[in-house]
Formats: structure tokens, sequence, C-alpha cells
């Protein structure tokens, strides 16, 4: 075999196999690519009965149509009562939302709002904001361009971006109006939107999010499909993981608050759309019985359709216990800043919301401070705090290397 060659192996499946991703819930036949340094090693090739009918959809450059989209969030509000649900809106004092037909800052009292996720980066002088106006400016970047395109193609009005809703003077001359107030209000923020858009494309805020504007995705496996005798063959895409993962947004410090903290997410890839709650994820390439696929409380899927505990890509929320504190720092160590006065702020939200939650973990600056536990938590068990907190002395030594 010459390096002008690849050798390529391929493995047959029946998909009632394949658990993960929900492909046992379709009864189809599958080949696995298996091939080294291949860009499509690991990939599944699917026979459908009829081109483009069957469990893999086509994908264009551009999006035609949000209805899948919008059924996803549907099956979510009606089917998911109790976990991804928040009891009535609970407003940050002060917080802003761009209204997306008018184009303009309004209060955001109790209207429903999506929120957005994205990479800062740099970006032209022409798109800085000085907060002397109620009115968005004409130019914008293309990412927030885009998000505004999609919230309304979504039926929402307002959305919800930090470069504009959040007023960029200091606090010590607008007070609860003030920068550091609303960034210390981030897990309010995103827990209460009801759904979060998340760039995990490009470096910038001026990429766009593939599909919706000037940015086309990179699909073509996902775009035509062969014939080969009664069969129409096509590949599927990579899976949600290894697209989002290894992205500027996913190495970045404050996305991961942003992640966490929303209940439902719609993230942009390079090649599709993908869309995951507290109880469900879908792919809008994959297009699987999701109904069948819940449990029979109809709050998520069932076990068999999970992996390593998650629901898909993202945990659900914060945790289940007040060590998992202790996790998410270690993962937040090894995001950037590009900001090192940021380290405390981009990692609040997530610590107001373990201090709100049943583990009523505390800190300071940073530093979590655990409950009394009754037991060692070996082996995987679940530490148990003691009711309530109560006055002890102790010592807190905080060492910062050099």
């Amino acid at each position: 075999m010459s390096d002008d060659h690849i050798k390529i192996a391929l493995q047959a499946y029946s998909s009632k196999r394949i658990h993960y991703m929900g492909w046992s819930s379709v009864n189809t036949n599958m080949l696995q690519i298996l091939a080294k340094h291949s860009q499509f090693s690991g990939r599944y090739i699917v026979s459908q009965p009829s081109g483009i009918k069957g469990p893999v959809q086509m994908i264009g450059a551009k999006i035609e149509q949000y209805e899948t989209v919008k059924n996803w969030i549907n099956l979510c509000q009606v089917m998911h009562t109790k976990v991804c649900m928040i009891n009535g809106p609970s407003t940050v004092r002060y917080q802003k939302l761009i209204d997306c037909q008018t184009r303009t800052l309004v209060p955001a009292k109790d209207h429903p709002y999506v929120a957005l996720s994205y990479v800062w980066g740099s970006i032209p002088e022409i798109f800085k904001f000085t907060d002397v106006s109620e009115q968005l400016p004409t130019k914008i970047p293309r990412t927030i361009e885009d998000a505004i395109t999609v919230t309304q193609k979504l039926d929402f009005r307002y959305l919800w971006v930090d470069r504009y809703c959040i007023n960029q003077q200091p606090d010590d001359e607008q007070g609860d109006k003030g920068k550091a107030y609303q960034v210390r209000k981030m897990d309010l923020i995103y827990m209460n939107a009801e759904l979060t858009i998340i760039a995990a494309a490009g470096s910038n805020p001026n990429y766009g999010l593939p599909g919706v504007g000037h940015q086309k995705r990179k699909s073509p496996h996902l775009t035509t499909c062969t014939r080969i005798g009664k069969h129409f063959l096509i590949t599927t895409a990579d899976t949600p993981t290894t697209s989002i993962r290894g992205t500027k947004w996913d190495a970045r410090g404050w996305t991961l608050q942003e992640a966490l903290l929303s209940r439902r997410r719609l993230v942009f890839t390079e090649e599709q759309m993908y869309f995951e709650c507290y109880g469900m994820y879908c792919c809008e390439s994959l297009k699987f019985p999701f109904e069948n696929m819940h449990r029979k409380d109809k709050q998520g899927f069932k076990q068999s359709f999970c992996e390593n505990g998650l629901v898909g890509v993202f945990p659900k929320g914060i945790g289940r216990t007040d060590l998992e504190i202790v996790r998410v720092i270690e993962k937040y160590t090894k995001r950037t800043l590009t900001n090192s006065d940021d380290i405390l702020n981009g990692i609040l939200g997530i610590l107001n919301a373990f201090e709100r939650s049943d583990m009523e973990v505390k800190h300071y600056m940073g530093v979590p401070i655990l409950p009394p536990m009754t037991r060692a938590p070996y082996r995987g068990d679940i530490s148990k705090q003691v009711q309530g907190w109560t006055r002890q002395w102790g010592s807190l030594s905080v060492y910062a290397g050099t």
C-alpha cells in the first residue's frame, strides 16, 4: 500500500444493536467506515429505502426552514414539565433585551427570550458599542445578526446578548445598572432564557452562524446520496461531541457556565444544528422517534439512549452532589480567558447556582466551602450533608503559585 492510498475497512451493523445517539430506535442496515487518517473514519453509511426518506436527513448549505427546531422546542415544553421548567420567570433587575422587530434595547420584564453564547474575540472598530443609545447599531457582528434572524424564525421576539444588553458602565457610576452587577447575575440570565443559541463555529463574533446568513455549512457528505441497485446510501455526520469539542467556543472560560446553566441549547456547528435540553438531544441530520425514546414519566430519554450519565453532550445542570462543584472548577481551570480579571466572574454564575440549590455550597472568592458530611464519599458514594449550616470556627488557606 502506497502513501497515496488509504486502506478502508467496512463493518456491517444493524441499527438495533447501536444504542448511542439513538440508533437503536430505528430499524435499518448500516456500514461503518474504519480507516486510519481518514476524515470519514468512524462514520456510518446508512441504507435508506428511498433517497432522502430515512433516518439520515439531507442538509443543505443554508437552512431553508426552522420547523424541525420548533418541533424540538415544543416537544421539550410539552413533555419535560419538571426537568426543563422553572417556577415562573425571575428577571434580573435592570436587565435589557434586544427587541428583534424594532432593533431597540427594552426592559426585560417577563418577556420570553433567547440568549446567545458565542466567542467574543477581536472585532473591527466599526462594531464597537458605546451605550449612547437604546437603538441597536446599524452594523453589528454577523453572529449576532444571525442570532436575531434565528430568534425570529423560531417565533421569539427578544434576544439577550451580553455585548449590547449589559451596561458597560462601571458599578460605581451606575449602581445596580452597572456591568459588575449584571455579571453577578449570569446564572439567572441563562437559566431564565427559553433557549440559548450556541455559536460553536468560528473564532470571533463576525464569523456568523453556519447556514443562517453569509456563512455556509460544510457538510458535503450530507448533501448527496448514492444509489447502488435498489439501495440509497448516505453517510452520517460526525457526532455532536466531535463537532463541538476542540472548537474555540469549547475552550473559553465564560462559555462553560453558559452551557451548564442553559435549560435548552441550540448549537450551530460547521455541519448542522444540534439541540439538547435536560431531557433529550436531537440532530438535524438524524430523524428518530423521539417520543418513543422517552421514559414512562416523559421527563427524558431512556438510559439506553444516553452514555456516561449524560443526556447528550452537556451535563444535566450543575450536578446532583455538593462535590460536583470541585469537578466543575477543575474543568474551568483548563479554559482560557482573555482578561485575567475575569477569573472569578467567569464562574460566578455556577457558584451562585450551587449556593441556591439544595446542596447549599458556599464559596469565598471562588474557593468552595462544602457542608459537613455524615460519611466519606468513597467508591462513588454520594455525600450526605447535615441539614442547614451551623456556626463553626475554621481556617481557610489559599496558596498562590509563583
